[in-house]
């Protein structure tokens, strides 16, 4: 094989990852609302909130929201999940206790 064609082989390979590399997060607008919808749909949580009406969803720090349903929150932490191929961050839910205030 020429060095020619293993030279754009190569350079052909090194575009391809970068692309796929680029590929597969989301856009943090997107990823945002993957957690909400994670969190508004999660069972544990209802649970945790007995069925109560959500109020409120606040940021604490990275990966860890505080839901609100009137006077009691419950902490939710996101726990990433890794991927073996391309594509949106992978996570599962962990849910507080529910904790109210007087």
């Amino acid at each position: 094989m020429s060095m020619m064609r293993v030279f754009f082989r190569t350079i052909a390979f090194a575009g391809f990852a970068v692309a796929t590399s680029v590929q597969a997060a989301l856009p943090p607008y997107w990823q945002r609302a993957r957690e909400f919808t994670a969190i508004l749909e999660s069972q544990d949580v209802a649970r945790e909130l007995q069925d109560a009406p959500i109020t409120k969803v606040e940021t604490t720090t990275q990966d860890r929201y505080r839901i609100w349903s009137g006077r009691c929150a419950v902490d939710v932490q996101l726990i990433g999940k890794a991927r073996s191929n391309p594509g949106p961050r992978l996570f599962d839910l962990r849910v507080g206790k529910r904790k109210c205030i007087r």
